[in-house]
Parts: structure tokens; sequence; C-alpha cells
């Protein structure tokens, strides 16, 4: 319930910046992005851990425990910061998207989620397994492409 509540919040506060679809998307990944770096900044200020960007992490529970290396959702916190960032502060630039482009980008993002659940049982047993590094890399390059491809596509023409 915490993390549900944690993403609501987040949602709220994204909807609240502004009016339009591109505002709201940007100040959602924009605040999600600092809010999982600086979770883990804090955690290591606090506790020490993580002490490598290497070490395993559960990162979410919700619908089962997503597993990967703390480098992985840092990562993703870091897109989300320049992507939210970039949609938040242009968002009164025509965005030329096309279904299409919301399919690739939703399924770049599922597999990035994936990536995350493949291995979930393992929490459940103790015993980690390798995270699915080709798929992380595979879709959050493809993904992060995508986007800029888009972005870039009408200035182009």
């Amino acid at each position: 319930m915490r993390e549900a509540c944690t993403i609501l919040i987040l949602g709220v506060v994204a909807w609240l910046a502004s009016r339009r679809w591109t505002d709201r998307l940007g100040a959602f990944l924009l605040t999600f992005g600092v809010w999982d770096l600086t979770y883990y900044v804090v955690l290591r200020l606090i506790s020490g851990w993580p002490d490598a960007l290497t070490n395993r992490d559960i990162l979410f529970l919700i619908p089962v425990p997503w597993i990967g290396p703390v480098w992985a959702p840092v990562i993703v916190a870091t897109i989300f910061v320049a992507v939210g960032s970039y949609l938040y502060w242009t968002a009164q630039r025509q965005r030329p998207y096309t279904v299409s482009d919301g399919l690739v980008l939703l399924s770049a993002a599922g597999g990035v989620v994936i990536s995350f659940l493949v291995n979930w049982r393992d929490v459940l047993v103790s015993r980690p397994q390798d995270f699915r590094q080709w798929l992380y890399w595979l879709a959050l390059t493809g993904g992060t492409s995508w986007f800029v491809y888009v972005e870039r596509r009408r200035r182009l023409h």
C-alpha cells in the first residue's frame, strides 16, 4: 500500500503541476526520478547501503517483487529526470506522436519492467539469479532512442 500511495501522490502532484498531458507526464517522470534517486542517496547516507551499484535490490513490490542491481533503477531514474524535465519545459511544443509511437514506447517500458520481474520468485527462495541485462538494455535503449527519434522527427521534416 505504501508504494501504491507513493505513486498516487506523485501522480497527483504531476496532475496539479499543469494542464496539458505533456506537462503532467513530464512532471510525473521528473518527480518519480528525483524521488528514486533521492531514496538511494538517503539510504546510503543513513545505513551505508548500497555499498556498490552492483548490489541486488528489491525495487518494487507491485504486483510481485521487482529484482535487479541498484544501477538499473538508477539509470532509469536518471532518464526519467532528463525526459521529464524536457517534456515539462517544452510542453507547448507540438508532439508528433502516433498510436504506433505510443505502442513502441509502452513496449519498451514493458521490457524494462519484465527484466525486473523475470526472477521474482528468487526472493522467495533466497536464490538470486542473473539479471536479464540483455532485455533491460534492449528495452531501455530502444525506448530512449525511439523517444529521441519522435521528438526530432518533426524538426527533420
